[in-house]
């Protein structure tokens, strides 16, 4: 299956900023693919990047509740965590937007 196949699959809402995409090769082509993951290489295991690009208010997850495994915490400093999990929505912030559109244009690296 060539690249342009897996376009096919996903589908653009621009009226509320989102994306739908399959598992499997799709998903993978999709994140290989966008501008802001272009140079981050994504494992399994790790959590690193997530909170490091909420933190800078690059991105915004939102939490599927009832989501298979979804656990959700406070710690002693009042703070709520919880688990990543496949069903979480990654929402770009008008900083991240920013920030893709620098990418896209050749003005930053990330």
């Amino acid at each position: 299956m060539n690249n342009s196949n897996f376009e096919n699959f996903i589908e653009y809402n621009t009226a509320e900023n989102s994306v739908n995409v399959p598992f499997g090769r799709t998903a993978e082509y999709y994140l290989k693919n966008h501008p802001l993951l272009k140079n981050i290489c994504l494992k399994s295991q790790s959590r690193k990047k997530t909170p490091e690009l909420v933190k800078e208010g690059i991105i915004t997850i939102e939490r599927v509740e009832g989501a298979v495994d979804f656990i959700e915490w406070r710690t002693k400093t009042g703070q709520t965590k919880s688990t990543n999990r496949i069903d979480d929505i990654v929402k770009l912030t008008e900083k991240g937007e920013e920030l893709v559109k620098q990418i896209e244009a050749g003005v930053k690296k990330r």
